[in-house]
């Protein structure tokens, strides 16, 4: 056997592989003397059939399994002779079949880029560094009283104010007359004050009282999620139906106790681990994408066409799953959006690449203990039992997503223990607009 490598680019390869006649006529012997043993010829006993019947019947047959045998076969070979790693399924162009000759085919492949890694260690950083206060604990308590609230009907006849639970009916109504399903709801209970309603559904509630209805339009953008309702005014039916009084418990002891804690002081400590701990995920996770960032533009790479198509594939999967999950309706993907799942995905690949050259040098991997760990927490989280979940992972092909997530925190944490950080004090108004998680 004979290879030959043709670079297309530089992650774009071709080979070129000739198989010796000898190997042809052998093969092709041995997959017509199977197809004339397996024939089921009329007038003939099994195998007894002549040459030329077979060859008239089967004879396109054969040629197709000699060739896909002869490739298949042949090309791992080829590759490891070629010393490269195909990254994609390759593009097989078969030549023709003749047993006095010898058979030629070639493959197009995608690999991974070679490339020098810039400098990843020494890396001068800035790790934004959270301070809780007082005012956020406060907060954090604020929700959880209004959580916990009671409601009590009220019997008076008094109009809705802001901090009343409302129960109400709607129902929305386009121009001709139809009703949109999504935007029709009964008995749904509210919080008025606390922007859960749009200000047209606010405006019209506030000052009236139960039993009380209104009718009142509302304009869509182009852009909404529903699309009945997008771009178009909808006219809104409403109907207060009850009024409730939000009752707040008491700030003291009790009621830490009732929802689980010793006392009110160890409830204000578990809110500021947590805001703290939330603070700390947030400041690594933008500590991590700095790093990447920083990977990205040191390091020049082609990358391949088949890696990027699959992962912008998978970002617009992911991202309609989640509009779905969320009851929503998936928008229309324009070329604006389009570009931007580009740049992801792009942004995605090269960074994957990268980690992954960097955990080759440093012999970084993730052992079967740490794996299964991962596996666990699912199992755990969902009250299965483990061997179950693996199973299902393992089924899937889903345990390398785990092995690829180790490593690369792995990574990480290398990068950010060689590196030179600096932590910057974040003011709170910037902690907001971060919307950390």
């Amino acid at each position: 056997m004979k290879v030959s490598i043709d670079d297309i680019s530089s992650t774009e390869k071709k080979i070129e592989v000739i198989i010796p006649n000898e190997t042809v006529r052998e093969k092709r012997n041995f997959i017509f003397n199977q197809f004339k043993q397996e024939a089921s010829i009329k007038g003939f006993r099994p195998g007894k059939a002549p040459n030329h019947v077979i060859e008239s019947k089967y004879g396109n047959n054969i040629k197709e399994e000699v060739i896909s045998k002869l490739v298949s076969e042949s090309f791992e070979d080829a590759v490891n002779e070629s010393s490269l790693t195909p990254i994609n399924r390759p593009d097989i162009t078969p030549g023709e079949i003749n047993i006095e000759d010898d058979f030629k085919y070639s493959a197009v492949f995608e690999i991974l880029p070679e490339f020098e890694l810039a400098g990843y260690t020494g890396l001068n950083l800035k790790k934004d560094k959270y301070k809780v206060e007082q005012k956020d604990v406060d907060e954090a308590i604020k929700r959880i009283r209004e959580n916990q609230a009671q409601s009590k009907l009220i019997e008076e006849d008094r109009p809705a104010k802001e901090g009343d639970y409302v129960f109400i009916d709607y129902e929305g109504v386009l121009g001709d007359g139809s009703t949109i399903d999504d935007l029709k709801k009964d008995n749904v209970r509210f919080l008025l004050g606390e922007n859960q309603l749009i200000p047209e559904f606010e405006e019209n509630i506030l000052g009236k009282k139960a039993n009380e209805e209104s009718n009142f339009p509302v304009s869509y953008p182009e852009d909404f999620a529903i699309k009945e309702a997008a771009g178009k005014t909808v006219n809104f039916n409403l109907k207060i139906k009850e009024i409730h009084e939000r009752i707040l418990s008491e700030l003291d002891d009790d009621f830490a106790k009732d929802i689980g804690f010793e006392d009110l002081k160890d409830l204000k400590k578990k809110i500021e681990d947590d805001i703290s701990a939330q603070y700390e995920q947030s400041a690594n996770a933008k500590l991590k994408q700095d790093i990447i960032e920083v990977l990205e533009k040191e390091n020049s790479i082609d990358l391949p066409d088949s890696l990027v198509k699959n992962e912008e594939h998978r970002l617009k999967h992911q991202f309609a799953n989640d509009m779905q999950s969320q009851g929503m309706q998936m928008p229309e993907i324009n070329d604006e959006v389009n570009t931007k799942f580009n740049e992801k995905a792009v942004s995605s690949v090269k960074s994957s690449i990268i980690l992954n050259k960097i955990a080759q040098k440093e012999s970084i991997e993730a052992s079967t203990k740490e794996i299964n760990d991962r596996v666990k927490q699912i199992a755990d989280s969902y009250q299965v039992p483990f061997e179950t979940v693996r199973e299902a992972y393992e089924k899937n092909n889903m345990l390398e997503n785990f092995e690829s997530a180790i490593i690369e925190q792995k990574v990480i944490d290398l990068i950010i223990e060689k590196a030179n950080i600096e932590e910057v004090l974040v003011e709170k108004d910037k902690i907001d607009n971060e919307n950390p998680s």
